[in-house]
């Protein structure tokens, strides 16, 4: 009957698998509607290329440049030909094709580095790509390309040499218009820190200035594991620092300092350019706490001692168009009580058989509940702000059955005194006055976690104790053949 009640509860007004939090639209891969991929045949009757003022529309005929300086470009009547859509340094967002393209032939004033960009120079979405030669490329040639690196303008960075020929294909993002504006030629003035072969050398806890607006990407850091975060690892736009440590203990480096950069930041040992797999912490979102200035900020907590050095690699989320100057903070960090909100609550009522025996023998050593059908125990924890005032607090289970529905549950009484009563193939921690929380649907890896306030869901005030668990299904593998479980208990305080 308590089976039969708990479902009932599950099935009659619960919400289906809600959409997680993703990330700013300049992120997305569907940020943009259109799905062009495939280049637009050329319609001229005559066989002529259109002239047009500010580039031409066919690179058979491209418009001839030179030196450094403002450039206008006109794409109003251009088509979108053949050449220069497949590239695949080109493929941003679901397509490497450049619409409405005109044409330039540069030749180069002498040996150094050269910028090309659009910022601030058009309101037009642009795409651009950089060829060796006079002639139309063919593909594979390609020496640089970009979509978006402000804003929806575009800038390169590529080496010239002197009286050589170079072709600019000035175009849009696939499915938007062409416009008009300029396009800017000037030799690249690197920053002092953009290699990790000479980083900027900073030291003792403080606030340290950085520059990303004229940033390259290296190789160096940009397959960390710790740097997982929305379907990459890579840093873009990355800068450089040595810093020293004037203290022992764990350090707090923080870009939650007023920056509106979408930062992501590592660290490694040493001063030295790091090696794949040698990074001490590495962060993209700060989550914990959140940041109110911004939330894409970074943060990242590590092990330091006095007088040691640590390689900081600071950039942006990929593809990000917040590339600017800002400030980052290194503080040491020290937890007073009630401050580490990460994690505001304590687990109990583990399945390990250190209280009441699972019910088939089916016990857990990963901390979570009773074993399921895939030999774990589905786990439950918490982290952000348990506050009325300010509730961040999300509950996330881990060690689920993978799309098979869990109730977030909350109840007043640790039951048994904390131990437990044997429920379905599990144990039943939370009673007393129970609330039905949220209803979620595990992904693949069988996690899941609230996406709801639970403070106003839940009834809470300041200073009530309350205990949480996740009771879920397990169809298929059931060890004891009731056909659904739960996580260990987590209790939380709630502060004002």
């Amino acid at each position: 009957m308590r089976f039969a009640l708990l479902a009932a509860l599950l099935l009659c007004g619960g919400d289906t698998a809600a959409a997680q939090q993703q990330k700013p639209g300049s992120k997305q891969l569907f940020k943009r509607s259109s799905s062009v991929n495939a280049p637009v045949t050329r319609g001229l009757s005559t066989g002529s290329q259109a002239l047009m003022a500010g580039g031409r529309d066919d690179c058979s005929s491209p418009e001839a440049i030179s030196g450094v300086g403002l450039f206008s470009f006109d794409q109003t009547g251009a088509t979108t030909g053949a050449e220069g859509q497949n590239e695949y340094a080109c493929y941003a967002f679901g397509s490497s094709a450049i619409d409405n393209d005109v044409w330039f032939s540069w030749t180069c004033p002498a040996n150094d580095t050269y910028q090309l960009e659009t910022c601030n120079l058009t309101s037009t979405d642009t795409k651009v790509a950089v060829y060796p030669g006079s002639t139309c490329p063919t593909t594979g040639t390609l020496l640089v390309c970009n979509d978006d690196y402000c804003a929806l303008q575009s800038q390169v960075t590529f080496a010239g040499t002197a009286g050589s020929t170079y072709m600019l294909q000035i175009g849009t993002f696939p499915g938007t218009a062409g416009g008009t504006g300029s396009f800017d030629l000037s030799v690249f003035q690197p920053l002092s820190n953009d290699e990790c072969t000479s980083p900027a050398a900073i030291s003792g806890a403080g606030s340290f200035p950085f520059d990303l607006t004229t940033a390259t990407v290296g190789i160096e850091g940009q397959a960390e594991l710790l740097c997982t975060a929305n379907g990459g690892t890579v840093i873009d736009f990355d800068v450089w620092f040595a810093w020293t440590s004037d203290f022992t203990g764990t350090a707090r480096l923080s870009t939650c300092t007023g920056n509106q950069i979408d930062s992501k930041v590592a660290v490694y040992p040493g001063s030295a350019c790091p090696t794949f797999g040698s990074s001490l912490a590495c962060n993209d979102d700060v989550q914990c706490p959140s940041c109110p200035s911004y939330p894409f900020s970074s943060q990242i907590d590590w092990d330091v001692t006095t007088g040691s050095t640590y390689l900081i690699q600071l950039g942006t989320f990929p593809a990000s168009s917040t590339a600017a100057a800002g400030t980052f903070t290194i503080t040491p960090y020290t937890c007073e009580p009630l401050c580490e909100i990460c994690n505001p609550g304590d687990s109990y009522c583990a399945g390990d058989g250190s209280g009441t025996s699972c019910p088939c023998g089916n016990t857990s050593s990963n901390g979570g509940g009773c074993a399921n059908g895939s030999g774990a125990g589905g786990t439950l924890n918490g982290e952000g702000v348990a506050s009325i005032s300010s509730d961040t607090l999300v509950l996330s289970s881990t060690d689920l059955l993978p799309n098979q529905p869990c109730l977030f549950f909350q109840g007043n009484n640790a039951v048994n005194s904390g131990s437990g009563v044997i429920f379905g193939d599990g144990l039943r921690c939370a009673g007393g006055g129970v609330v039905r929380l949220e209803v979620r649907f595990p992904d693949s890896s069988g996690s899941a976690q609230t996406s709801l306030g639970i403070a106003a869901i839940g009834g809470c005030a300041a200073g009530d104790l309350k205990r949480y668990q996740s009771w879920y299904r397990d169809p298929n593998l059931s060890p004891c053949g009731a056909g659904f479980n739960l996580t260990n208990g987590y209790e939380v305080t709630w502060q004002p």
